[in-house]
């Protein structure tokens, strides 16, 4: 199951207090967008980072905290 899986079909009024990301390194091809222009105009969230770390394989770890 995709990650961005979970993100898109959130039931309504969901909303998270930290999201737990892995950015994996692409050689070839194109990334993939979590958000759409158009839903990223309608909900827009802040977001701080508050925990990273970077794997000697290239995998980065994120974890953000929403801003309320």
């Amino acid at each position: 199951m995709p990650g961005d899986w979970l993100l898109r079909r959130r039931p309504q009024g969901f909303s998270a207090v930290r999201y737990h990301s892995l950015v994996f390194p692409l050689l070839l091809g194109a990334g993939k967008r979590l958000f759409s222009a158009r839903a990223r105009a309608k909900e827009t969230q802040k977001l701080t980072l508050v925990e990273h770390e970077a794997y000697a394989n290239g995998l980065r770890k994120n974890v953000f905290d929403v801003v309320r």
